[in-house]
């Protein structure tokens, strides 16, 4: 079905469930208003399935708020035991043409009620999968360490970067890495209003006890971002959201000094824990394992595919 007046919210009711428990930081249910809201109006290009007069399985497309180069699509099954194969590629491949036409990427959230048989099928069908696990530090546990001196860097608040150098910084740093997929955006403008968001709080008030820039030369050598957000049930917690090193100033310890900054200041502020995200394959995570951090067995996965 399509064009059809539905009301989306008991259908994505599930979902929006499984996502809170996942995600306690992020204000799930909130973020899902709008989008309900634009669903139930067809704003927003949808497709779902019937058995009987029951939605059996549902999907929709919508651009990234962030990049134009891409689009977003999440589906799922209202029930397990309505999860198919002939249905799951009715909804994959409407969400693959959909895409093919405006020629962007295709980014496809894990299958409400249907992960196994879906990453499955992405995977066979020349989608590529991101995981991302969230590792946590018990600050409580942490050693305050001294900072050294590595070259002739100077620290610098995350504050007193400018957003542009910044942007392209890091766009730098991240480019031919597992993450590129992140900020794999050539567009320079809209790589800039995404940081101009980041350093306004998407992720959280930014904490300049915790967030440095080093500099070398008047370059940017590497940054880290630390901010604090509120979990669902109120609690304050740090998130590590953003650390980074330059390709030409990587193997010399910018990356571990970065680190135990942001880590001091976190101690020093009160923070209970740390949380970062890493990706599958960065071998950054080495490095996380050796200040005490731990994998939670909470995991972000997507799967996406090149126009």
């Amino acid at each position: 079905m399509k064009n059809v007046k539905l009301d989306w919210a008991p259908i994505l009711e599930g979902q929006i469930k499984h996502l809170e428990s996942l995600y306690p930081e992020i204000p799930v249910r909130k973020s899902f208003e709008n989008l309900i809201h634009e669903l139930n109006e067809n704003k927003i290009k949808s497709r779902v399935i019937l058995s009987g007069i029951n939605v059996a399985a549902y999907a929709f497309i919508a651009p990234s708020g962030d990049y134009g180069d891409r689009l977003y699509g999440s589906l799922g099954f209202t029930n397990p035991s309505f999860a198919t194969q002939d249905r799951l590629a009715n909804l994959i491949m409407w969400l693959e043409d959909t895409a093919r036409i405006q020629k962007k990427y295709l980014m496809v959230d894990r299958i409400y009620n249907a992960d196994e048989l879906g990453g499955s099928y992405l995977e066979s069908n020349g989608f590529t999968k991101f995981k991302r696990d969230r590792m946590i530090l018990d600050i409580g546990d942490y050693k305050l360490h001294e900072i050294s001196q590595v070259g002739s860097e100077r620290a610098v608040p995350i504050t007193k970067i400018n957003p542009e150098i910044y942007s392209e910084v890091e766009f730098q740093a991240y480019k031919g890495t597992v993450d590129q997929i992140l900020f794999n955006v050539e567009n320079s403008a809209e790589r800039l209003i995404f940081v101009k968001k980041m350093f306004d709080g998407r992720y959280g008030v930014v904490l300049s006890e915790a967030s440095f820039a080093l500099v070398e030369r008047d370059k940017i050598a590497g940054a880290t971002l630390c901010t604090d957000y509120k979990t669902s049930d109120g609690s304050r917690i740090s998130l590590l959201a953003d650390i980074f090193v330059s390709k030409e100033y990587r193997g010399k310890g910018y990356a571990g000094k970065l680190l135990h900054m942001s880590l001091n200041g976190l101690k020093k502020l009160g923070y209970e824990e740390c949380h970062l995200w890493v990706s599958e394959g960065n071998p950054a995570v080495k490095l996380y394992e050796r200040e005490g951090f731990k994998v939670s067995g909470t995991s972000e996965i997507f799967y996406f595919k090149k126009p």
